[in-house]
């Protein structure tokens, strides 16, 4: 990736960002209840107690948020 290609991303983010604030729309979810029916079918993956999820390109952590308050008891690392 060339410099101008990862200033590129960097703006388009920030300018997200600052566009939407601390919200799915600001990681281009079209609407959060998009977002969380993505996560629910996450949820239905098998996750058992104690499981290790990697989650790589978490944006705010949201799905973390998510599982926590569906009762998922894993060890969630974002990225």
């Amino acid at each position: 990736m060339t410099p101008a290609q990862r200033q590129r991303i960097r703006d388009r983010h920030r300018d997200a960002l600052q566009r939407h604030g601390w919200h799915p729309n600001a990681l281009y979810w079209s609407t959060t209840t998009v977002q969380e029916t993505c996560f629910a079918v996450l949820a239905e993956a098998g996750l058992r107690p104690g499981d290790r999820l990697l989650d790589v390109g978490c944006g705010f952590g949201d799905l973390a948020a998510f599982l926590g308050r569906q009762g998922h008891d894993i060890d969630y690392t974002g990225i």
